[in-house]
């Protein structure tokens, strides 16, 4: 007799809500936290952000009255808000599950990202703006939250992402900064417009998975936002989320649903109409795109370049790879050559005098906390082994390094020497901020500072300890230096990049040295398509990014632009007047408490009634009623998934509960269930009465710079089984068997990875994966497969292989299934076709596979509610080898290897779509759909031609 899990859940939601709760860590183990609380908030934090938090205190409240009464609407409940410093990548976020909550990183951001004049205030305000724009709610769905908590949410059905986001984006904005303002984030709309290839709203709702990614719904919908506002108002644009909240209106087509139906009665214009209207503003006057001898190399992501004599260095974050191009007179053509694969998470490079060294700048993450590092590399790729931890976009200086260290969300200028000692030579603060330092000799270095938001070209001089600010007698001088980006020298030539009139970004070169000082400083004054970005100098040419809608290109820049020449002063720059002492964050106001998050697990926060279904011979029947809530604590250290009722059938209460713990620094997964379940045996299925305990651990460890990784999981389950005695009575006095134990322990190690546009992806992995029972009639089983991929960009070929072998002590089918451990970890390339030929115990099976990519035709359209990315089809070679079991009689065809020894082979086909959807708004679904038929080749010479092919369908999904 097998025992195994037969039920039937289709309440997945609660799932799909708890599974990124389990994964989430935000301290550092065994933190002692502390809260303060305000008219609306539970402000949560460490001692280490002890200042951050009581600054925040100081102003939470007055930010949450001006967002309310911008969209009219309220929080009734009051809004935990965790403070962590634990990382070193800046960012936040609000989860409305099991209630509303918020989490903001204490660690600085990049100013050249965006600026903000308090980047505090604007990220709290940019998170509270989803916390209260998302609890809109009207009509009878205020009564029901109450009763069931935040899953009764009508904006999950009625919010697209770029509205999601867009409101956001909009009010961190509204003072005229954030990324609303940012003319780079305006530039890449007015490319796209530009090029005919602007989003759609549908596009800009996450289904679009081609470059600008996620990015699309931020910036198309911040600037959507941005313009609704200032077309028709906020009071009207406060009414559009407030129906959102009221009323979810259905329609067969997706511009004539939920919110483009809600859109249209609140403005009276369709939504596309509107859209066209707002892209129609970003509409500029023809620009000349590069000419094609000026073109070095094309469709990439560049990230991040660096200059030598007469080559360029960079960042292709498109193949995940450090990359070389030498710079070829006008009219050859550039070669590029792929060093190294670096992570995805690299952000800056730079080169030493030398020319043979660089560095790369890119986060390190142990779990979900970031830790900056820099690490060195020859320029032929090979790493050094010198790795700097907790620096930010360093450069070489003197005979060490410079770059920027955090202090809470402040940053400072450090200079690490030849020893490894640290020297800070100034600090950041509250509102003036600086970016990646550009060396030009050894006593003075370049930077770009924000104060209060607004950008500045300075000079730092170390040995005097003070910065002086590059100003003009431009009457614009202001506007031209607010926006600069991408900082790079040449000596005592600085290059960077300038918007001041919102458009493309231009060259500006600064000679310090320059014969002329009434010359030295020159802005070009010549839009190219693409903008110029990331510019630097080689021997004798200027190299810069143009950014293409969706990919970019490394150009060589003409000589003949035109030029607004002009002279410069130095002004000396004092920064403690710059940054005044906050008497707010001196003293706190607001009474200190201990955390804890025992008061925060309320199971009323987010619960729901659902009958119990169970498909019991193939039958699906209602056998009792329970519920469903979700738990979690505002740090989301710990989560809790809850599902408990009453099971008629078996005269028991079920239970069912999950625990995901962070507190220790890695994840730890615990269940325990008591309920009803199936048998299968030779006369039909069985209810029986299972008690399980689980509990297992995943730990991720990078090696070297993070680009291959290892991951193991142990585990452990405990089985008892109680089987009906037949005499009516209730489950609770069944006696259970003899415990069953499983012992398993998952070992991988890969550098596998696949971009969203991606049909096979690039790698290579292997993967383990032993389990035992502890029953002397199964010993256990074993799992190996090895996968590698290789896709090129922009090229339609590609191959996928696959290695795997099986042990099996109870015996499994051809295609790796045994009741007791479920599908095999190779299923998707096992031989199925094959399966029913064989018997289902099987001591052993090993095989492969080698697939390769037919085509991957881009369609990015929708048909009503269903966005179709892309069609593709493969062509794949599969084999399979097995030991046979004498006692069996089903082996039917195949080949004989040896003794005992059989095998079989196939050519499959596959044709199918990926396909996007948002049943969900605020959570897109992607799914691969496909069809697959299979030329059975050991089949063809058995004389039965109904045996010789297979046709399949398979679908794969991704959240």
């Amino acid at each position: 007799m097998t025992v195994f899990r037969h039920k039937l859940f289709v309440f997945l939601f609660p799932f799909l809500l708890w599974a990124p709760l389990a994964e989430a860590q935000t301290f550092k183990p065994f933190t002692r936290l502390f809260v303060v609380q305000t008219a609306h908030f539970d402000i949560i934090y460490p001692a280490q952000s002890r200042p951050t938090a009581l600054r925040l205190a100081s102003f939470a409240d007055s930010v949450y009255d001006e967002i309310s009464s911008l969209l009219g609407i309220t929080v009734k409940d009051r809004i935990p808000v965790t403070i962590t410093p634990d990382t070193d990548q800046f960012n936040g976020y609000m989860n409305p599950f099991p209630y509303t909550h918020i989490v903001l990183f204490d660690t600085p951001m990049d100013i050249e990202w965006t600026t903000f004049q308090d980047p505090l205030r604007s990220l709290f305000l940019h998170e509270l703006t989803h916390a209260i724009s998302l609890n809109s709610r009207g009509g009878i769905a205020p009564f029901l939250h109450d009763i069931f908590g935040s899953w009764v949410t009508p904006t999950l059905l009625t919010s697209p992402l770029f509205m999601v986001e867009g409101v956001t984006v909009s009010f961190e904005s509204l003072e005229g900064y954030g990324r609303a303002n940012d003319p780079l984030v305006q530039q890449r709309i007015r490319q796209a417009v530009a090029e005919n290839k602007a989003l759609s709203p549908f596009q800009a709702s996450g289904v679009y998975d081609l470059p600008p990614l996620s990015r699309a719904y931020y910036e198309y919908g911040g600037l959507f936002s941005s313009w609704l506002q200032k077309a028709y108002g906020m009071e009207r644009y406060g009414e559009l989320w407030q129906a959102m909240g009221s009323r979810i209106p259905l329609g067969l087509f997706y511009y004539n649903h939920g919110f483009a139906r809600i859109f249209k009665d609140t403005y009276g214009l369709p939504l596309k109409d509107a859209w066209q209207s707002f892209l129609a503003s970003y509409k500029t006057d023809e620009v000349q795109p590069p000419a094609n001898s000026d073109l070095l190399l094309q469709d990439m992501q560049i990230t991040s370049l660096a200059a030598a004599d007469g080559a360029v260095y960079g960042i292709d974050s498109r193949t995940q790879s450090l990359f070389k191009v030498d710079v070829p007179p006008p009219g050859r053509q550039a070669k590029k050559s792929t060093l190294r694969p670096i992570p995805t998470s690299a952000y800056e490079l730079s080169i030493n005098k030398n020319q043979d060294r660089l560095l790369l700048s890119y986060y390190r993450y142990t779990g979900d906390l970031a830790t900056a590092v820099v690490e060195e590399y020859t320029t032929t790729g090979k790493a050094t082994g010198r790795v700097w931890q907790g620096l930010y976009k360093a450069s070489y200086f003197r005979d060490g390094i410079i770059g920027l260290a955090s202090e809470l969300h402040r940053t400072n200028l450090v200079y690490v020497d030849s020893s490894g000692v640290r020297h800070t030579l100034a600090r950041g603060g509250e509102r003036v901020q600086f970016s990646k330092p550009v060396p030009i000799d050894d006593t003075r270095i370049a930077l770009i500072i924000s104060i209060q938001g607004q950008r500045k070209l300075a000079v730092f001089q170390v040995d005097e300890g003070r910065f002086y600010i590059i100003k003009t007698a431009l009457q614009d001088d202001a506007e031209r230096w607010r926006y600069i980006r991408n900082l790079s020298a040449r000596g005592t030539r600085l290059l960077f990049t300038y918007n001041n009139d919102h458009s493309f970004y231009r060259l500006g070169v600064l000679d310090l040295d320059a014969a002329d000082p009434e010359r030295a400083l020159s802005f070009s004054e010549e839009r190219v398509s693409g903008g110029i970005l990331l510019p630097l100098q080689t021997s004798d040419t200027i190299v810069y990014r143009a950014a293409g809608s969706t990919w970019d290109s490394l150009v060589r820049l003409p000589q003949t632009e035109s030029k607004l020449h002009t002279g410069y002063t130095l002004e000396a720059l004092d920064l403690e007047k710059e940054e005044p002492v906050l008497p707010s964050a001196l003293q706190p106001k607001n009474k200190e408490e201990n955390y804890n998050p025992v008061h925060y697990l309320n199971p009323l926060k987010f619960w729901l009634p659902v009958p119990l279904i169970n498909n019991v011979d193939n039958s699906i029947r209602i056998d009792g009623m329970g519920i469903i809530t979700l738990l979690g604590d505002p740090t989301e250290s710990n989560s809790v998934l809850i599902n408990a009722g009453g099971d008629v059938v078996g005269k028991i209460g079920y239970f069912d509960a999950s625990w995901a713990s962070i507190n220790l620094g890695f994840p730890i997964f615990t269940s325990f269930s008591d309920q009803m379940e199936a048998v299968e045996s030779s006369s039909g299925y069985t209810m029986y009465r299972a008690s399980r305990l689980s509990i297992s651990t995943p730990f991720t460890v990078p090696l070297g710079d993070g680009t291959v990784t290892v991951h193991l999981m142990p585990s452990l389950a405990l089985l008892l089984a109680a089987f009906d005695p037949g005499d009516g009575s209730s489950a609770y006095f069944w006696a259970y068997e003899k415990p069953l134990w499983t012992y398993g322990l998952n070992l991988g190690i890969s550098n596998l990875y696949r971009k969203p546009w991606q049909l096979l992806g690039n790698g290579i992995g292997f993967d383990m994966y032993a389990r035992s029972t502890g029953d002397p009639e199964s010993s256990g089983r074993l799992d190996t497969a090895l996968r590698a991929s290789w896709e090129p960009p922009a090229s339609w070929f590609g191959m996928r292989g696959s290695l795997y072998a099986a042990w099996d002590g109870r015996g499994m089918s051809l295609d790796g299934k045994n009741p007791s451990f479920g599908n095999a970890p190779f299923a998707d390339v096992a031989a199925v076709e094959y399966a029913s030929q064989t018997p289902d115990s099987l001591p052993w099976v090993a095989g492969g596979e080698v697939e390769t990519k037919l085509f991957a035709l881009e369609l990015q359209s929708n048909i009503s509610h269903i966005y179709i990315n892309r069609f593709f089809a493969t062509l794949a070679y599969r084999a399979v080898i097995y030991e046979g079991v004498a006692e069996s009689n089903l082996q039917t065809a195949g080949f004989a290897l040896g003794n005992n020894l059989y095998g079989y082979h196939s050519v499959i086909a596959k044709f199918g779509t990926v396909v996007s959807a948002v049943p969900i708004t605020m959570a897109p679904l992607r799914y691969s759909p496909f069809f697959w038929a299979a030329v059975k080749l050991s089949n063809l010479r058995d004389q039965d031609p109904n045996n010789d092919f297979q046709l399949g369908f398979a679908l794969s999904l991704e959240w």
